[in-house]
């Protein structure tokens, strides 16, 4: 019964030891970049390209997600600490959309 508690209350401390360093990372970051885009093409297609300022802050994490439409494409062609890219392109009665979210350190 004694080692019972014991286990139990050890890996009780564990978690809340584990949780107060998820908590502390988390602080450690804002959100710097939330966007989203929507390009609708006409007659004729076309390219484009997004820059966001990061103010030489360390990139933690990001989450870019997208929506084509006919014959088009949108990425992120590069992330550093300047900046954060993102090209695009579509045809002719296509287009795409884009969601991008850019977490830096504080």
């Amino acid at each position: 019964m004694k080692k019972r508690l014991f286990f139990q209350s050890l890996s009780v401390a564990m978690l809340a030891v584990a949780t107060m360093a998820s908590t502390a990372a988390q602080a450690a970051e804002v959100l710097a970049v939330d966007v989203s885009e929507n390009v609708n093409r006409g007659l004729f297609g076309g390219r484009d390209n997004y820059s966001y300022p990061l103010g030489g802050r360390k990139v933690t994490r990001h989450e870019f997600t997208r929506n084509t439409r006919g014959h088009a494409d949108v990425y992120v062609e590069s992330i550093d600490s300047n900046q954060v890219k993102v090209h695009g392109w579509a045809d002719a009665f296509s287009g795409y959309s884009f969601t991008l979210k850019v977490w830096v350190e504080e």
